[in-house]
């Protein structure tokens, strides 16, 4: 099995609303295979974000287990996951969290930075090339549409070549074009062996998935290959 295969065994969530316990995810297991772009389909409110979020560490299952490769996350300290984030995994969140007095460059590095002193700004500026954002790179993030905020916590994502890569809604926000070079990069990276994990509304994204699933009521449903 390869380190950057990540598994999913009898995940549980649940939220107490209310007085009412709501079952978010029920018993999910599944393989996310090195090499492959998943896309994770499923109405909003239907748990995606929740399960992103278990993956990467920001919340805690209620039950089972995340491995990747022979590594399991759940059990790991804040230090550990803190460490594991910044050099292994890239994240794209639904809302780009840019930070506001850094300029978009000085942005996509910020996580490199967190565990070595200097970044690769060759390949931050590429990323940013390929998003039609290099022109923007010494602007700050208050003069950015949303869907440029959106590019550029895209190539944030990469900059780390990450074994994992999560992806919550990356193509919102941005016209067809525009999503159809951000999967571009993801099947790049995806053919340098990452795997690749994102919950979307995207159905354009449904033809260039290698695996799509289905969320809904907690169960997480393959779509194809089925």
């Amino acid at each position: 099995m390869s380190q950057n295969t990540l598994i999913l065994k009898h995940i549980k969530k649940h939220y107490n609303n209310e007085n009412e316990m709501r079952e978010v995810l029920c018993d999910i297991s599944s393989e996310f295979e090195s090499g492959s772009l998943h896309a994770i389909f499923g109405h909003s409110g239907s748990g995606k974000t929740t399960l992103i979020n278990i993956i990467a560490g920001l919340d805690r299952p209620d039950g089972g287990e995340v491995w990747m490769g022979d590594r399991r996350l759940d059990t790991l300290g804040p230090a550990e996951l803190a460490l594991l984030r910044a050099k292994s995994m890239g994240i794209i969140f639904q809302s780009p969290s840019l930070v506001e007095h850094l300029t978009v460059l000085e942005n996509v590095i910020l996580p490199v930075l967190m565990y070595q002193r200097k970044a690769d700004r060759n390949l931050a500026l590429s990323l940013l090339e390929r998003l039609n954002m290099r022109g923007k790179a010494d602007r700050f993030p208050s003069k950015l549409s949303e869907g440029e905020r959106r590019r550029v916590s895209v190539a944030r994502g990469l900059i780390s070549s990450p074994q994992l890569l999560l992806a919550d809604e990356p193509t919102a926000n941005v016209d067809e074009a525009t999503g159809s070079m951000i999967i571009d990069l993801f099947k790049d990276q995806s053919r340098s062996g990452s795997c690749i994990v994102m919950a979307t509304h995207d159905r354009n994204v449904l033809e260039d998935a290698d695996r799509a699933f289905w969320l809904e009521s907690g169960r997480l449903d393959s779509l194809h290959p089925a």
